[in-house]
């Protein structure tokens, strides 16, 4: 499948380490990931990255993989 991002659209691909918490039933974890996201926008790739690392409540101690691309 082909999806066009609009110039200046961020594609993030995450491991689930990154949202990943024990006692999260409700999935709180997806909808701070995106508050995460959105606050992090306007910053630089580099810097975006490390907002949600630097972001991220995970508990598991499970592996975290953050790859972001820019649309120029």
């Amino acid at each position: 499948q082909e999806v066009a991002l609009p110039a200046g659209a961020t594609l993030v691909l995450y491991t689930d380490g990154l949202v990943e918490r024990r006692n999260d039933p409700e999935d709180h974890a997806a909808r701070e990931l995106l508050d995460l996201v959105r606050t992090g926008a306007g910053l630089s790739l580099e810097a975006f990255c490390d907002h949600l690392l630097a972001g991220t409540r995970a508990d598991t101690g499970d592996d975290i993989v953050v790859l972001a691309v820019r649309c120029g």
